[in-house]
């Protein structure tokens, strides 16, 4: 081994040290001015996390995806409740197609959803990916996304050839601690490795120089992760030689980074000392103290600002020991080091392990219990003092012989407080807190300097250049569009009116809004339940219709699914072969149940003549006193529907006002008059620009007809039914000048989960009972003594069930419980 010079900076050295900090020295206008504009930068763009919560890892075609989700603000994790407009898509990452789509309604930042599986799903991984709208304004990284595989009851399996091919190398990068590495300084160089699959995969290998000489051995520690020291030298070209099966042979050799003549070396302790952690910071150009400036080293967490330290350039070597107690929350910290001008120059991530989050206990009555007998379990929420906590949780019950732990999956500790802020996958991220040793702190720290990610670019910041927002934050759905002449130019003062009516009940309301100097309109924060029609009129100021309507969106969003860079191979699935056999018996059970039912009720003879239906619309007032025929030709002979009822109706008078564009009308003298269109309380403004051809028939209703109907009580009340409203109406036909109508997808309700009680018999309970899932409840709250209650019935399985509970706290802090316990027969 070659003896190392005096100019070498070795790490092994420099943690003997121990020189004073200097934390938030308020004499340090760099920091003051960074500090500045971080909090400036983190106020103007705030950001948003979800998360969800499944039933179960993994489903067979055919099944139910249940999940619960939740939405944080970024910063603080507190709860989300400004967004209310949740986008969950199932996608195909194979081909990047979005299966299917949901929009859901959030509540004090809480939702809940489920996707029904087809019986045809071919098996494979697809991906749950779930955003907000406001979202969108930044990178797709911000999405939160789940691989969920589905099976299918005869799986197939990989064959030794893919398995032998998985298991090479297919992609290995390394990463210098702080970001770069420095001649003459002994730099750490973290790595990883994955598969062909995407996964972690052990390595081991050599760091040649020049190709001629072996600088040093590694070898990976943790999922394919691991890191090595070496002292980079000029003029030298160094590489990496795996000794590990590569699956292409460029992945042999690989080049490491080039080494920086002059800079700073960033390293960072965050293992060995509970109370601190420390920061090395190395300088291999030293300036002389009489012309040496501070560099500046800051802390923040998820924008926070944490901590600041002044450094001189004069110094070659100095250690910052930053308290454990001065950072605020549970999380990833960021450290920058900068230069005397403000600009950033490196930057590590540290996990900091506050254990601020909630304790959270599910207990069951009884140890054991009989096949269908009846469960209750009681769910405690306490902060790290032990005093209760008020929140909502979700709980999953599953047969633990069915479902089996494929890993240490995400939850929403993990997902919160680390994946959430690194970008990438993260492989087995609940692996990293089940332990407090140093092999697991260490695997952890690895972690941050392979997967190293920010949400914010610091030339932005202190250049004060922030996002432009193209999607607002949804506190409802949203219908826009733009109107314009038939030739394509802008008329101005276009009235827009929109009806929107649901497709499953009478609900409906009216909106009135006017388009833009460019035409464009819009109808925020609506609130339509499941599909609806809607039907939007445009009117120019001077009530011409001759106008074209394009809606921007028609429900929902669209955002493109990546294909996935990796291949994903089927593999053995005999551990699940319980849960196949089980879930495929009720499966095609059930499937088999259904058919007969729809054989039954096509044998049924109907022997009763049909009743013609009533029109749902009349059912206010039933038969009018006077009805006009719109239908056909004769909605011709009228210019408006005001000229119809005028020369339909005795005693009836209209007077047309050029001052203001309107029409009075007035019936015996009365100008009380109450409209509706379709069954539905109107303004009279929309009547005012209602085509007569899109009208099918007037009704006019006086006396004690219309007095129920007249605010206040009155004389008059016109129904207006369009030919729209008429529940037989064909929406292929050629649409009326200036209106459209279109199908609109709301809010998707969310089902609710069956689950049989065993208390009372009923013919289905005749059946047997193997369902993986066993229960799923999207939301149990705790109440003031942090306590709540959840109770189902076992099924028929002689097993061991798994209670999941996930969730949060009001002000956003996290917990996960888990408990077991055992039926009999």
């Amino acid at each position: 081994m070659k003896k190392k010079t005096t100019k070498h900076y070795t790490l092994s050295a420099i943690l003997l040290l121990s020189l004073t900090a200097y934390f938030t020295n308020n004499n340090n206008d760099t920091l003051q001015k960074i500090v500045t504009k971080l909090e400036q930068y983190s106020l103007k763009t705030p950001q948003e996390k979800v998360y969800l919560h499944f039933d179960k890892p993994y489903y067979m075609a055919g099944e139910t995806i249940w999940y619960a989700g939740y939405l944080f603000d970024a910063i603080n994790h507190g709860i989300d409740s400004v967004s209310t407009v949740l986008y969950v898509d199932l996608i195909d990452p194979s081909v990047g197609k979005v299966l299917q789509s949901l929009t859901l309604k959030c509540q004090s930042g809480m939702t809940q959803g489920s996707f029904v599986l087809p019986d045809n799903l071919p098996q494979g991984t697809y991906q749950v990916r779930a955003f907000t709208s406001y979202m969108r304004n930044y990178d797709d990284s911000y999405f939160f996304k789940r691989d969920i595989k589905v099976w299918q009851s005869k799986p197939g399996k990989a064959t030794d050839a893919e398995y032998e091919q998985l298991a090479k190398v297919a992609d290995m990068q390394f990463f210098p601690e702080g970001g770069y590495l420095v001649n003459d300084v002994d730099c750490r160089l973290a790595f990883k490795a994955v598969n062909m699959a995407g996964h972690g995969i052990d390595v081991e290998g050599t760091i040649m120089e020049n190709d001629t000489g072996m600088v040093c051995a590694f070898k990976s520690e943790n999922l394919g992760m691991g890191m090595v020291n070496f002292i980079p030298k000029a003029g030298k070209i160094y590489t990496a030689k795996l000794k590990t099966a590569v699956s292409d042979a460029k992945m042999a050799t690989i080049a490491l980074p080039h080494a920086q003549a002059v800079g700073y070396i960033l390293a960072v302790d965050n293992v060995s000392n509970k109370d601190f952690v420390r920061v090395i910071v190395i300088n291999n150009t030293p300036k002389e103290a009489a012309t040496a400036k501070n560099v500046t080293l800051l802390g923040h967490q998820r924008g926070r600002f944490c901590f600041g330290s002044a450094i001189s350039e004069a110094k070659k070597t100095s250690i910052i020991r930053i308290p454990r107690t001065g950072i605020p929350d549970d999380g990833i910290v960021h450290l920058t080091l900068f230069d005397p001008e403000g600009k950033p120059l490196c930057e590590r991530l540290i996990f900091a392990q506050q254990n601020k989050q909630i304790n959270l206990k599910v207990t069951a009555d009884k140890s054991n219990y009989n096949i269908r007998e009846k469960v209750t379990l009681t769910i405690e929420a306490t902060d790290t003092l032990g005093k209760p906590v008020q929140g909502a949780f979700s709980l999953s019950a599953t047969d633990a012989s069915q479902v089996v732990s494929v890993g240490n999956e995400q939850n929403i500790y993990t997902h919160l407080l680390m994946t959430s802020d690194l970008k990438g996958y993260i492989e087995e991220p609940a692996s990293y807190f089940k332990k407090t040793d140093t092999k697991s702190l260490r695997a952890l720290d690895i972690l941050m300097m392979t997967q190293g990610w920010r949400r914010f670019d610091w030339t932005n910041v202190l250049a004060e250049k922030y996002p432009t927002f193209k999607h607002p934050i949804e506190q409802g759905l949203t219908i826009k569009g733009q109107v314009s002449k038939p030739n394509g130019k802008i008329s101005k003062n276009v009235g827009i009116t929109l009806m929107v009516k649901s497709m499953d009940s009478k609900d409906a309301f009216l909106a009135m809004a006017t388009a833009d100097s460019l035409g464009n309109f819009v109808f925020p924060n609506l609130n339509i339940q499941d599909s609806a029609r809607i039907l939007i009129q445009a009117v120019k100021e001077k009530g011409g219709r001759n106008l074209n309507i394009r809606l921007n969106t028609e429900g929902g969003v669209s955002t493109q699914a990546n294909p996935s860079m990796y291949k994903i191979l089927d593999f053995d699935a005999t551990a699940l072969s319980d849960f196949l056999k089980k879930t495929g018996d009720r499966i095609a059970f059930e499937r088999k149940l259904k058919l007969n039912k729809e054989q039954m009720l096509k044998e049924v003879e109907i022997t009763a003549k049909r009743k013609k239906p009533e029109d749902s619309r009349r059912a206010l007032y039933g038969t009018p006193s006077k009805s006009i025929d719109m239908a056909g030709d004769n909605c011709t002979r009228y210019t408006t529907i005001y000229n119809a009822i005028e020369f339909n109706v005795p005693n009836v008078r209209t007077s047309f006002s050029p001052d203001d564009m309107t029409t009075t009308i007035s019936i015996r003298g009365s100008s009380n008059v109450t409209f509706l269109v379709d069954g539905i309380t109107t303004d009279k403004s929309f009547i005012d620009v209602l085509n007569p051809c899109d009208i099918e028939a007037i009704d006019v209703l006086r006396g004690a007809e219309a007095t129920a109907l007249v605010s206040g009580g009155g004389d008059a009340a016109i129904s207006i039914l369009t030919r729209r409203g008429n529940s037989n109406y064909d929406y292929g036909d050629e649409e009326a000048v200036g209106i459209i109508t279109k199908k609109y997808m709301g809010y998707n309700t969310p089902t609710e989960f069956y689950a049989p009680k065993y208390n009372i018999r009923v013919a289905e309970h005749e059946f047997a009972d193997y369902r993986a899932t066993l229960h799923w409840q999207p939301m149990v709250k705790t109440d003031a003594n942090g306590k709540a209650t959840v109770s189902f019935w076992v099924t028929d399985a002689a097993t061991s069930v798994q209670v999941v509970a996930e969730g949060r706290s009001k002000t956003g802090r996290v917990g996960v419980g888990i408990a077991q316990f055992e039926v009999r027969k």
